[in-house]
């Protein structure tokens, strides 16, 4: 058993929290954190006794992919171990994370994740390069514990390998100082008993859900502590233009519409889902929210009423879809479509259809919000699905979200060159300026124009 260091990789600097938590717990090892692929490079290169990498693989700058060609490259004698919130079978079928997938289980977590699922994959492939940690006792770094504690444990700390010390009872209301005093003296962890610990865990995840829940919590940073800041979104968006009046009315949307949908029991746990992931459709459901509720602050259906029916439409829209490759079918003529096995096709056409019907028991769930997701695929030309109508059919508020939804969908999917955004903008023009779509098209050129 080693002293090797385990090195977590995530540009949210409270997931990466939690898994330090996890493993601290578990292993003696020490743990470092960084925050992005070119981080974890300067790391690896100033610590040679990393023995595991653990890295999620969306992030701002760069992936979780570019630090493991490095790792294969450079330190292959290191542990990696790769998390996602994206389909399993995306990167089963990459030949770069090949390796990653020989043996069961595979070097792969995805999310969301139980604490077991979590340390399965690093037992497997670092177990013998680790040090467990007390069977008594589960270790907590300090700092940790201020920032997640809010049941009464007993805490310890350790002052030899067979002696622990009680500083805090069960039933302690503790201040602060109390504990602040440890640090000062040096102290980096304290320990709960491992048959308390699970209720330590219990009283985190209670935390995580409280600050989610706070009215007071920004919608950025209600994300960020999820899992995924929406930093980069919003820098996309203003380097496309888009004036930052824009962008605060889209975050306002999504944080009254999010505390809005907490309270709705029956697809509250859908939409967590949804925001655990890092994926297109997260991805796709962010950007169609900021571009709809800038494209609609610039028509005459601008308003908080019109805002929530779009947000709420751009987290639902996909809800029926799991897989991310086939959420990125938007043609039923394209050569992507063709190549679908019959079943899939099915998911496909008949998606907008499938959730309608998962929301049918829902209340609070406005009529015009079902209109734009049973019409976010369809187009001018009548060419779109599931139904095939035109832009003289279309509901006003759902051209809108299509515009939205047609823009962030190519952003998303191709190379962002001038010539891309040149190409979007003439295809906007010619095909969605008229009909129903008039008013849309004029609202997105004037979102854009600050």
């Amino acid at each position: 058993m080693g002293q090797g260091k385990i090195l977590i990789v995530d540009d949210s600097e409270s997931n990466a929290a939690v898994m330090a938590m996890h493993a601290e717990a578990e292993w003696e090892n020490p743990i470092i954190t960084a925050s992005s692929v070119q981080d974890a490079i300067s790391i690896l290169n100033q610590h040679n006794d990393i023995v595991t990498v653990i890295s999620d693989y969306n992030m701002g700058e760069g992936t979780g992919g570019d630090l493991y060609e490095f790792i294969k490259k450079d330190k292959p004698t290191i542990s990696f171990i790769l998390i996602a919130g994206d389909d399993i079978d995306t990167f089963k079928s990459n030949p770069l994370f090949a390796d990653l997938f020989k043996e069961n289980p595979p070097a792969f977590i995805a999310k969301p994740f139980e604490r077991e699922d979590f340390l399965g994959p690093i037992k497997h492939y670092s177990g013998n390069r680790l040090s467990d940690g007390s069977s008594r006792y589960r270790k907590i770094a300090i700092e940790r514990f201020l920032m997640f504690n809010e049941v009464l444990v007993a805490a310890y700390i350790k002052l030899s390998d067979t002696k622990y010390v009680k500083i805090l009872r069960n039933d302690d209301k503790f201040p602060e100082e109390t504990v602040r005093k440890y640090i000062k003296k040096g102290v980096k962890f304290l320990f709960i008993e491992t048959t308390e610990y699970q209720k330590f865990l219990k009283s985190a995840s209670k935390k995580i859900l409280s600050k989610l829940s706070n009215k007071k919590v920004g919608m950025k940073e209600k994300l960020e502590f999820q899992v995924h800041s929406v930093d980069s979104i919003h820098r996309g968006l203003r380097d496309l233009g888009m004036s930052e009046i824009a962008v605060t009315l889209a975050d306002k949307s999504m944080d009254t519409t999010v505390n809005s949908i907490k309270k709705n029991k029956s697809i509250s746990g859908l939409i967590s889902k949804l925001l655990l992931r890092k994926n297109y459709i997260y991805q796709l459901s962010m950007l169609t929210n900021y571009l709809s509720v800038a494209i609609a602050e610039k028509t005459d259906y601008g308003s908080p009423s019109s805002y929530k029916k779009l947000t709420m439409s751009a987290l639902l829209q996909d809800l029926s879809l799991e897989n991310e490759n086939l959420a990125k079918i938007v043609d039923l003529n394209g050569e992507p479509f063709q190549k679908l096995k019959p079943d899939q096709k099915k998911l496909v056409e008949n998606h907008p259809h499938k959730t309608i019907e998962l929301l049918e028991k829902v209340d609070d769930f406005a009529a015009d919000s079902r209109t734009i997701i049973m019409e976010h695929h369809e187009r001018p030309s009548g060419k779109g699905f599931p139904r095939g109508i035109n832009h003289l059919k279309i509901a006003p508020l759902s051209c809108v979200f299509i515009i939205a939804h047609h823009f962030a969908h190519r952003l998303l999917t191709e190379p962002m060159t001038s010539e891309t955004l040149q190409s979007i903008n003439i295809e906007l023009k010619e095909h969605f300026g008229k009909g129903n779509f008039r008013k849309a098209y004029q609202g997105f050129v004037k979102s854009f124009k600050g």
